[in-house]
């Protein structure tokens, strides 16, 4: 087991749990490929932080995705469009029990023995999450909903230049409005 100070999600990483110390500080332990790394940092913050590296919050990234979702709780974030990063919360974010999946990194799930699930990762891992199989299919449903709903408005914003057929003279005029002349 690795310590990261710097606590950079990559592409490769694929859950977060909760770790506590012997002093009972609440850090982050995340699978990365097939390494493991604590950070020090609760793994609401862990993903708040690297929602910052890109320009906004952990809030800010559940407030977009409501206007994507509508409204709802434990809800999923994209860590990076570019990428394909989403992330969702298996319970309450502000949970110190909170685990953290990685759509990406999901091959399949199942109800196990408990009631639970299991989740089976792309590295051939398998976990079993304190989580009913019916809450984690909800959540992984929203999920992917955000990133189709994310990745089909990407086009919407589009638009094939055109040849410029005019051109503009704006100034301020008096007062507070812009005055446009051809």
């Amino acid at each position: 087991m690795t310590h990261n100070q710097h606590g950079i999600l990559t592409t490769e990483a694929s859950i977060i749990f909760p770790h506590f110390t012997e002093r009972g500080e609440l850090h982050s332990k995340y699978m990365e490929g097939d390494r493991f790394y604590i950070v020090e940092k609760k793994p609401y913050d862990l993903i708040d932080f690297n929602l910052r590296l890109s320009g906004t919050s952990l809030k800010g990234a559940v407030e977009g995705a409501h206007v994507v979702l509508g409204s709802g709780t434990m809800t999923p974030v994209v860590l990076s469009k570019k990428h394909s990063i989403y992330w969702t919360p298996i319970m309450s974010p502000k949970s110190p029990h909170c685990i953290w999946v990685s759509l990406a990194h999901i091959r399949k799930f199942v109800k196990n023995k408990k009631g639970e699930v299991t989740v089976y990762l792309k590295n051939e891992s398998t976990v079993d999450l304190p989580c009913s199989y019916y809450k984690f299919e909800r959540r992984i449903s929203r999920a992917y909903t955000l990133r189709y709903k994310i990745e089909s408005n990407a086009d919407q914003v589009v638009k094939v230049a055109e040849p410029y057929l005019k051109t503009y003279y704006i100034r301020k005029k008096l007062g507070l409005n812009y005055e446009v002349e051809e």
